[in-house]
């Protein structure tokens, strides 16, 4: 892979630690919408209807996709307790496009509400709330 991309291995391993963690990554990169598409998506929309949409699109995605995101949370959840809690290992997909989609309103919500409430859509999209709320098997 690194020979395709122009770049040393030992630049990819500087950002990935095995290769395990590069593929999850990768997958789950080639499968989720990118910052300008979410912007297009919603620009007619309210900031209630935008985060509905945001939290509909990665709760759809984590539902099509289980299987891959539970093997990525398993890998980076791994990969974070071999390295201790100081490096950030998450992709942080859901908050970079909850970011793009509030920006414009953020004068309204302000800096405090900013934050909670991307937090909080955050927190409710996605495969780990699906993994919390999912009944267990009988």
């Amino acid at each position: 892979m690194a020979k395709e991309l122009n770049i040393s291995r030992a630049t990819i391993y500087r950002y990935y630690s095995n290769v395990d963690m590069l593929c999850a990554e990768a997958t789950l990169s080639l499968r989720v919408k990118q910052q300008e598409d979410f912007l297009e998506d919603v620009k007619d929309m309210t900031l209630k209807d935008s985060l509905v949409y945001v939290q509909k699109y990665f709760n759809m995605l984590a539902y099509v996709h289980e299987t891959g995101f539970r093997k990525y949370l398993s890998v980076v959840l791994d990969e974070s307790v071999k390295k201790g809690s100081a490096a950030p290992l998450r992709g942080a997909r859901r908050p970079a496009a909850l970011d793009a989609v509030m920006r414009r309103h953020a004068d309204r919500i302000g800096p405090e509400n900013y934050i909670w409430l991307k937090q909080i859509v955050t927190k409710l999209s996605g495969v780990e709330p699906m993994i919390a709320l999912k009944p267990p098997a009988e």
